[in-house]
């Protein structure tokens, strides 16, 4: 059932993120053209699209965050939703996954842009040059648990993002609470703020806890960062789901 939940997901919000990426890889080979054959108001116009459609598209992407969760489960399509044979877990999940999916494109279709717009034979050169120096620095300086450290890396930015979206779940499951029923809009961005508050103190507790007087290893604090992100997640996505079993009001 996973597996149709994605795909109505995906065929339900592909209408809005493929005509941006359409966009923004036609701005930037028209941007490339003008950069070429040097006409500099036309490539400075370009430029001036090209960065209005990113930020459209960063602005989509959170807005369609919101809008997908909270028009199919926590409005009218509700009904509907719920009626399934499918778990509230199911639901959610269908939602994060399509959810990430579309950032993680969104920043392939960036880097294609930035190709697209700079990469020339110089560029290659001096690439493959810095590329060099930094597999020399790697072999050199970053092997075992600093390898380990870099590899983490890119899983703290996901598990990070992940985060920012479940918050938003928890923040609209929470708005939905009956005691809410008046003041949804207000108490979302409200929930919002007081979660988001909530966890960075805790961080900075803990920070100041843990890392001054227990934890000096780059590579541990690394590791516990991960691990905290996905402890973090887990809390986040269980009380989403509990809401949406236990206290879920769609009146």
């Amino acid at each position: 059932m996973l597996k149709k939940l994605l795909k109505y997901e995906f065929k339900s919000t592909v209408r809005l993120f493929i005509p941006v990426y359409i966009a923004i890889v036609l701005v930037s080979i028209v941007n490339r053209l003008f950069r070429i054959i040097n006409i500099e108001l036309a490539f400075n116009l370009t430029i001036i699209v090209l960065v209005s459609l990113f930020i459209a598209l960063g602005v989509l992407t959170v807005i369609g965050v919101i809008q997908r969760f909270k028009k199919n489960l926590l409005s009218d399509e509700g009904y509907l939703m719920f009626t399934l044979p499918v778990s509230s877990t199911k639901l959610i999940i269908s939602k994060l996954i399509t959810s990430v999916v579309w950032t993680v494109t969104s920043a392939i279709v960036a880097v294609l842009s930035f190709a697209i717009l700079f990469v020339d034979q110089n560029f290659i050169l001096e690439f493959n040059n810095v590329l060099s120096e930094i597999m020399y620095l790697l072999r050199q300086e970053f092997y075992g648990d600093k390898m380990w450290m870099i590899i983490q890396v890119p899983f703290i930015i996901l598990m990070g993002y992940i985060g920012f979206i479940l918050t938003i779940y928890l923040s609209l499951a929470t708005a939905q609470l009956p005691r809410f029923n008046k003041y949804r809009g207000m108490m979302s961005f409200i929930s919002f703020f007081i979660l988001t508050t909530i966890i960075q103190w805790i961080t900075i507790i803990l920070s100041r806890i843990l890392y001054p007087n227990y934890i000096s290893n780059d590579v541990t604090i690394m590791t516990i960062t991960l691990i905290g992100n996905i402890i973090l997640n887990i809390l986040l996505f269980l009380g989403t789901d509990y809401i949406l079993k236990k206290h879920l009001n769609l009146e």
